[in-house]
């Protein structure tokens, strides 16, 4: 005599809206350690010296406006447009900023960059290309100064002028040379990225998939079940149609989540839409990481799953010692 336990695919719509859970519940957690990373980060006194050179090189090179109740700087382009400044104040702090950056390049003794920018400037006001209506917007006076070009000035409003003059300039060329000209600037700008990458998203994208895919697999023993799937009463078995064992278990929340998971953004979303469509159209209903580990997730409501087939003829049938059929069936 043979016992026969059989179980059902959890079915499609149920796994979905269980994944859409723990992902809700990931992004709530992510958003936390993120925040108390950074805190961390930026409280620690190698970064707050580093900081504080970065926003003083951005504030006198007159290309940024820095926030004084906090410690946050946007480029001036950026601060123009988001301020809603009429035209004349657009017009004069753009012409603000060009001259102060290139005032700061003479000032702090860097004669090749102030050249550079100098010249730059001036091929810049004078290329041919640079015209309104079929008007140059510059031309030389009769002391050979670069002006604005008085047909220009008549054809245009002092918005334009902004947007179509100086803006561009500040935002192409000397943003760019901020990064090549000025001393130190380079490197600082590399410290904040790398801080920000390796030392606060990567250890809170980590902490957030081991708090929420795979502390509860732990918790939520019988089944490997996430916050999620406990919820909807999915469980995952192996292809014993048993709870899988530990080193599979963590096989496949590093599949899930540092292969398939990780490499979305970058490749978008390819690994999430074929995982799903092989969950949803192929006829063993498995996603990527439970098809290459032959794990299935079954219902399981009023039905229990086993971690061996002895813990059943112990604590379901006891002294039947009987040997044991496990079947699956499809989805009704």
């Amino acid at each position: 005599m043979a016992l026969n336990i059989a179980y059902t695919k959890a079915r499609f719509h149920r796994r979905c809206f269980a994944c859409l859970l723990d992902f809700f519940i990931l992004l709530l957690v992510f958003f936390a350690s993120f925040i108390g990373a950074r805190a961390i980060v930026q409280a620690t006194p190698s970064y707050q010296e580093k900081d504080n050179a970065l926003l003083t090189i951005r504030a006198e090179s007159g290309l940024y406006h820095n926030y004084v109740d906090s410690k946050r700087s946007i480029d001036i382009v950026s601060y123009i447009n988001e301020e809603g400044f009429d035209g004349y104040n657009k017009w004069k702090r753009a012409n603000d900023a060009i001259n102060t950056f290139i005032a700061y390049t003479k000032d702090h003794g860097m004669p090749d960059s102030y050249a550079k920018v100098s010249k730059s400037y001036d091929d810049y006001r004078l290329d041919p290309k640079r015209t309104y209506k079929d008007v140059a917007m510059f031309i030389k006076n009769e002391q050979g100064e670069i002006v604005e070009n008085p047909a220009f000035i008549e054809k245009s409003t002092l918005t334009i002028r902004y947007e179509q003059a100086y803006a561009p300039f500040i935002d192409f060329y000397l943003q760019a040379y901020l990064v090549t000209e000025i001393p130190n600037y380079n490197e600082l700008v590399h410290y904040q990225s790398n801080m920000l990458f390796f030392a606060e998203i990567i250890p809170a994208y980590a902490f957030s998939g081991i708090i929420v895919y795979l502390v509860p697999v732990f918790i939520f023993r019988r089944g490997r079940m996430t916050f999620g799937k406990r919820l909807y009463n999915i469980a995952t078995l192996d292809s014993r149609l048993l709870v899988p064992k530990v080193g599979r278990t963590l096989a496949r929340f590093a599949i899930f989540y540092f292969a398939e998971f990780l490499l979305t953004p970058f490749t978008f979303g390819v690994p999430l839409i074929v995982s799903f469509s092989m969950m949803a159209f192929t006829k063993s209903k498995q996603s990527f990481p439970d098809y290459m580990l032959k794990l299935v997730e079954v219902d399981c409501v009023g039905t229990k799953v086993y971690f061996d087939k002895a813990e059943i003829s112990v604590n379901d049938i006891p002294g039947m010692g009987k040997p044991l059929d496990f079947k699956m069936e499809q989805e009704p």
